[in-house]
């Protein structure tokens, strides 16, 4: 499975919010060296998973947290967001996967 194939379906599992047809193997296609803890608490809601998350995989991203709305940009490019009621953390992941997808070269 490619990384895009990867991130693709964990977009899916994240946006559904069930992370049931998701492997680790999954989790490591999409994020290579980082790890599944960042994943699965961002998901679970912690934000301070989802920021160390976010600063591993995007460096000199910026974002935007809302209650149910994320949003990550880099300078002169394209913003990618996301809501996701009552989940903030989840959000930010989703706009984070996004993010990833966009700039997988495939």
């Amino acid at each position: 499975m490619s990384r895009k194939q990867a991130l693709q379906k964990l977009l899916q599992c994240v946006e559904l919010g069930d992370l049931t047809r998701v492997s680790g193997d999954d989790v490591y296609n999409g994020f290579a060296s980082h790890r599944q803890a960042f994943f699965v608490g961002t998901f679970n809601g912690s934000l301070d998973t989802a920021k160390a998350l976010h600063e591993a995989v995007l460096p000199g991203w910026a974002f935007a947290i809302g209650v149910s709305f994320a949003e990550v940009w880099k300078t002169n490019r394209v913003a990618y967001s996301a809501e996701i009621l009552d989940h903030p953390a989840r959000a930010w992941l989703t706009a984070i996967i996004k993010a990833l997808i966009a700039e997988c070269r495939e």
